[in-house]
């Protein structure tokens, strides 16, 4: 399940936000695990949202960059095999629209977190708890509460 809190600088809010990584690329950078990339879905998230392929020996190639690091990798698709492969908590901030359909797909295998100050192109599928109001939202509900809480 996607679960979100909406970042409307309350004092409420603000008590919790030091639970959530706002630094996702560096905080990757320092955790991630050579492993995590032997995954097929990992490599699959690589390739879709970078259009970076993983070599068999383990490097990355990026046809306009060339051969990269993972340093180099988006903070788009940290955010996600973070979220893939931990249980840490993100600013939702940090992803770009073309990340949210691997978010419903990883929501779909596990409780995921996110802080949210903008309203993502989100899909039509899209359901999360949001929780500010302890409820389970649609796109449509996401987007009234975030009016509501943010302006």
């Amino acid at each position: 399940m996607l679960n979100i809190l909406i970042n409307d600088k309350s004092e409420k809010v603000k008590a919790k936000l030091s639970q959530y990584e706002s630094y996702v690329s560096d905080y990757f950078d320092d955790e991630y695990e050579d492993a995590w990339f032997e995954d097929d879905y990992v490599k699959k998230l690589i390739k879709e949202i970078d259009d970076t392929e993983m070599l068999p020996d383990g490097t990355l190639y990026n046809s306009a960059l060339g051969g990269i690091v993972k340093s180099q990798l988006s903070s788009g698709v940290k955010g996600l095999i973070l979220l893939y492969k931990t249980d840490c908590k993100i600013n939702g901030d940090r992803l770009g629209d073309n990340c949210w359909k691997y978010v419903m797909e990883i929501a779909e295998k596990k409780d995921i977190y996110l802080v949210l100050r903008h309203i993502p192109e989100l899909p039509a599928n899209f359901s999360a708890y949001l929780e500010n109001s302890n409820k389970i939202i649609n796109r449509s509900e996401y987007i009234s509460a975030f009016i509501r809480l943010v302006g």
